[in-house]
């Protein structure tokens, strides 16, 4: 395999790998360096390596998918019921409150 075959979509080498470098410039030469990084964030990989997971093993590009519904549906389902206990809690706050004022004159 090439480093282009491997690299992210734009052809850099993957992330954390070592690419040789030329010989340092001769004395007195002016010299540019540039750096290139690769940063992707997100519960998806990107369409160039979805096929590559599907080369290698056919069937896991659909088994990513699915993994993905599932962990968005849980934490929807987690969001919700953090949301049902916080409104649980105010409502405890309020009439705790109403009671507090109620008791003492």
């Amino acid at each position: 395999m090439t480093d282009r075959d491997n690299g992210p979509p734009n052809g850099d080498p993957p992330p954390g790998e070592v690419v040789p470098t030329e010989p340092p410039p001769e004395e007195g030469s002016n010299l540019i360096q540039a750096e290139a990084v690769y940063f992707r964030q997100g519960p998806l990989p990107d369409a160039r390596e979805m096929q590559r997971y599907e080369q290698i093993l056919p069937g896991s590009a659909d088994r990513i998918l699915k993994m993905t519904e599932s962990e968005g549906s849980h934490r929807h389902d987690t969001e919700k019921r953090g949301q049902y206990i916080g409104a649980g809690i105010a409502v405890l706050g309020l009439v705790g409150g109403v009671c507090v004022d109620c008791v003492e004159p």
